[in-house]
């Protein structure tokens, strides 16, 4: 008879923050210094936004910087793994990056992480093992497990640190990702950063169980819950975690439980709660405040506080100084980062004539798809992406005519292989690129110069 697996203490976060350390007074201040560095860094975020010099979305840290830089003591950095979604400035601060890179590229300069192309929600550093920054929710679940599959599959003795929150928790991706995590033993730590409202609901309303950490039970994964204001308390549990990854006992989900203080985005006012429970939680369980208080125990002095201070202020402004002196990307970026090295065509490889084939018949949908619509009848440059799903062809035509299928226009085509992995050689003449996606078919889109966009699937537009 098959062994039950066992199942996790329910443990839950106290209700008062411990003031016993358990840290020596030096890795205190580090924490310290850390998490400053993450507050300010978000606060001034939070200013640059306001002034409209940052765009799009912004998603800030405050409140929950103790989950991170308490993960972040069990990476060993450049080795293992970490992934996240869109919250993510203070994961990546935490991980090492550059505070100015990280500046730039929330200003979309040139001198950012993703030279200016990424944003808020799309840096990456491979020096650190830092992979995204993510913009779709819960999406960073599934591929942080393949990250986790890639370092079982190599040998690499690596872990992956998985974040989502708990909005994400309730994608069906999520359990797809812990049931091939549990059968192969992948080494993967999914940290659940619960914040309690995700997008603007609380979790009472949106989650029939609120026990998180129990989520992977039904696949046998084992769980617990963490005090997520309590740095230590992070360090610790994340440690036990890890140690059990890198042994070969496969993947572990760790709930830390958090707050934060701002609202889901910069343009969320948070009215689904009271400022007096933000207020309560700021004053009682701040994870700052409980750091400051562990180093008094600890006989750190106020001057060592104060140069700490002072030292971050520094890095914040100059951080703020080198993305506002940096310049907007080349428009010739565009075409840059769109393909990782040369094209890669497997294994199995692909013939020229099974290419030849596949061009004819594109050539023959897109013609026909021509000729339904006349709005392209007096547009001279046409970029279309053609995304082959289950070919793997990678090249061949990036940068070619089709004259000899009967099109009689110039078309620069750039295609993707089975996995996505990047455009073509080049693309050009661009005003903008929609893709057409459609599993078994050939997806084309097509976007004009003069500003209309139109979407073909097979012979028909959209």
């Amino acid at each position: 008879m098959a062994k039950a697996p066992a199942k996790a203490a329910q443990t839950t976060a106290p209700d008062k923050l411990s003031n016993t350390p358990s840290a020596s007074k030096e890795d205190l201040l580090r924490f310290y210094r850390e998490m400053v560095l993450i507050r300010r860094f978000e606060e001034r975020a939070g200013q640059l936004y306001g002034m409209g010099l940052i765009g799009g979305f912004c998603h800030l840290y405050i409140g929950q910087e103790a989950v991170a830089v308490g993960v972040q003591e069990s990476v060993r950095q450049g080795h293992d793994k970490i992934i996240t979604g869109y919250r993510d400035h203070g994961h990546m601060l935490a991980a090492g990056m550059d505070p100015k890179e990280v500046m730039a590229e929330l200003t979309g300069r040139i001198g950012g992480s993703s030279r200016g192309k990424g944003g808020s929600m799309h840096m990456f550093d491979v020096p650190t093992g830092f992979y995204g920054g993510h913009g779709i929710v819960g999406a960073q679940v599934s591929l942080g497990t393949g990250l986790a599959f890639a370092g079982k599959y190599r040998g690499d003795d690596s872990v992956a640190f998985v974040y989502f929150g708990d909005g994400a928790s309730n994608q069906g991706q999520v359990y797809e990702s812990f049931n091939m995590a549990q059968l192969w033993k992948l080494p993967a730590i999914y940290i659940i950063e619960n914040n309690q409202y995700a997008m603007g609901t609380s979790i009472e309303r949106s989650s029939s169980t609120t026990q998180l950490s129990q989520r992977g039970a039904s696949f046998g994964i084992p769980g617990e819950q963490v005090d997520g204001m309590d740095v230590l308390a992070v360090r610790d549990a994340v440690k036990k975690a890890v140690e059990r990854a890198r042994a070969g006992e496969g993947p572990y989900i760790l709930e830390v439980k958090t707050y934060r203080y701002r609202g889901h985005s910069m343009s969320d006012p948070a009215k689904y709660r009271t400022k007096e429970e933000v207020d309560e939680v700021k004053k009682t369980r701040d994870p700052i405040d409980h750091i400051k208080t562990l180093l008094a125990a600890a006989n750190a002095t106020e001057d060592e506080l104060k140069a700490i201070d002072n030292e971050i202020k520094a890095i914040v402004a100059e951080a703020v100084q080198f993305a506002q002196e940096s310049p907007e990307p080349d428009p010739s970026e565009l075409y840059t980062d769109a393909q990782a090295g040369e094209a890669v065509l497997g294994d199995r490889g692909v013939d020229d004539a099974l290419v030849a084939e596949l061009l004819q018949q594109f050539a023959a949908d897109l013609v026909g798809a021509l000729i339904l619509g006349d709005f392209l009848a007096d547009q001279e440059d046409l970029v279309v992406a053609a995304h082959f799903l289950g070919h793997g062809v990678a090249q061949g035509v990036a940068d070619g005519r089709l004259d000899q299928f009967g099109v009689g226009r110039d078309f620069r085509i750039a295609q993707f292989d089975l996995g996505g992995r990047g455009l073509g050689r080049r693309l050009l003449g661009i005003a903008g690129l929609a893709f057409g996606r459609r599993l078994g078919r050939i997806g084309l889109g097509i976007s004009l110069g003069r500003g209309r966009s139109r979407t073909v699937f097979a012979g028909q537009t959209r």
